[in-house]
């Protein structure tokens, strides 16, 4: 339905939009579905601090693109980069790196 409504409003930008309201929908409801038939100890603080941080770090960007600082190819690698630099110094210790 939100294809139908946004698409014309928005063109591709509605039909990403509303890719992602239904993705984030499905996953809620298997999370909320699985947590009653078949419970998984995940760690929702840690996800959620995931996906706080990557928004985060993508207004940022966009902030930064808006400033005319960096140009957006710049921002995104720098971005990305920072995601994973703070991903593994919260959570590399966990992972035992073997690399013979």
């Amino acid at each position: 339905m939100l294809l139908l409504w946004w698409v014309p409003l928005y063109g591709y930008l509605g039909a990403a939009w509303a890719t992602l309201v239904c993705y984030a929908s499905m996953a809620l409801v298997s999370y909320l579905l699985g947590r009653r038939y078949y419970p998984v100890p995940y760690d929702v603080p840690r996800v959620l601090g995931y996906v706080l941080l990557g928004v985060g770090i993508y207004g940022g960007d966009v902030w930064l693109v808006a400033q005319g600082a960096l140009s957006a190819p710049l921002a995104g690698t720098l971005g990305i980069g920072l995601f994973l630099t703070l991903a593994f110094w919260l959570d590399g210790r966990r992972f035992r790196w073997n690399l013979r």
